[in-house]
């Protein structure tokens, strides 16, 4: 362990939190910006649910230009493999690396001294862990003893150029493909002698697997195999009998999917309410980061004398807390409201509802 120990003089701290009042107001509007912007996401399955459903392809050559999910049995003729492993039939094929190595871990901890100066402890410690990206020794507070090696192996993924459904060819390019989730490390046919498979990993190192040394490298292959039963979207295009991108407006829909439609629908209306909630969830983060940023500099005139201080560090937390509810829920529902036409020309009748009894009442 390493220890660094660091004292800010009052003015100091004054200066700081000053220039950290512009750094918050910068972060506000970033995440204004994006919060408000992150209510436009598009909900894939309000779009995919007008797709007429076919079970078979008889009926689609009167179906040219038309918006269709095509459900079925996914079948694959295509061997996939990289430079290292190959495996049998599948529609996509990835590879995940690791790499042993040294990793630098930090703990800070600032006392606040009477006279308003702070002292601020940093802990630099040292472990070797599996990484899947290998840290910049270099720039560790303590290099020496603590080289990192760099090896060849790197992530790579492959997928076939196509798939059968229903007895139609359907180009892969461009099409959005379910996550390969099976673990296939054990069942890939090795093509170099730089790898041997221990466990459910293929290993190449001057170590092993149970004592690896720095550098060492360890893989794991993920698949995603034909599908008993998917369904795709896309447009049907009757003169190259092809599923191609079906767009209405701006919106794209193109993408084969588990299960029937129901539970593509469902998968598209997840996963759109994952990315919605991760970005509320990061720029209401921000918003609380600008606002204490923004009020940092009260608690820290006060931190004079630690006591107080501490009180008015509370307090900061508790009004940029209190803020971040009322701003973010605000920007959230203005943003609603915003791509929401429905929405607004409701609130907008409302208004004029309101505007006009006001009228009437006023000429009587």
């Amino acid at each position: 362990m390493v220890t660094e120990t660091k004292t800010t003089s009052y003015f100091g701290r004054i200066g700081n939190a000053i220039k950290g009042v512009f750094v918050g107001v910068i972060i506000l509007v970033i995440a204004s910006v994006f919060l408000f912007r992150n209510e436009g996401s598009i909900d894939l399955s309000e779009y995919a649910v007008k797709a007429m459903e076919l079970f078979g392809t008889e009926d689609l050559v009167n179906l040219d230009g038309q918006f269709v999910s095509l459900t079925g049995e996914v079948t694959v003729d295509e061997v996939l493999e990289d430079e290292y492993a190959r495996y049998k039939e599948a529609l996509v094929l990835k590879r995940e690396v690791e790499t042993y190595a040294w990793v630098e871990d930090k703990e800070t901890e600032t006392k606040s001294n009477t006279g308003g100066s702070s002292t601020t402890t940093t802990n630099y410690t040292y472990s070797k862990k599996w990484v899947t990206k290998v840290p910049d020794w270099t720039s560790f507070k303590q290099p020496e003893g603590h080289e990192n090696v760099y090896n060849e192996y790197d992530f790579g993924s492959t997928e076939a150029d196509s798939f059968g459904l229903l007895g139609l060819e359907v180009d892969t390019f461009g099409l959005r493909m379910p996550s390969a989730d099976k673990n296939v490390t054990s069942e890939v046919e090795l093509l170099t002698d730089d790898f041997v498979l221990r466990g459910e990993y293929l290993f190449n190192g001057v170590g092993t697997l149970e004592d690896p040394q720095v550098g060492d490298a360890r893989v794991t292959y993920m698949a995603l195999d034909p599908l008993a039963n998917a369904t795709l979207f896309g447009k049907w295009t009757a003169g190259t009998e092809t599923v191609e991108p079906y767009y209405e407006g701006e919106v794209k829909v193109h993408g084969l999917y588990r299960g029937g439609k129901e539970q593509a629908l469902e998968t598209m209306h997840s996963e759109y309410l994952q990315r919605l909630w991760l970005v509320r969830a990061f720029c209401l983060l921000g918003l609380f980061v600008g606002f204490s940023l923004i009020f940092a500099p009260f608690h820290t005139v006060l931190d004079v004398i630690p006591m107080f201080g501490r009180i008015g560090k509370g307090a900061v937390s508790v009004l940029s807390f209190v803020l971040t509810v009322i701003v973010g829920g605000t920007i959230i529902i203005l943003g609603k409201v915003w791509y929401s036409w429905l929405l607004f020309a409701l609130i907008a009748l409302v208004l004029a509802g309101f505007g006009f009894r006001y009228y009437k009442k006023s000429k009587a």
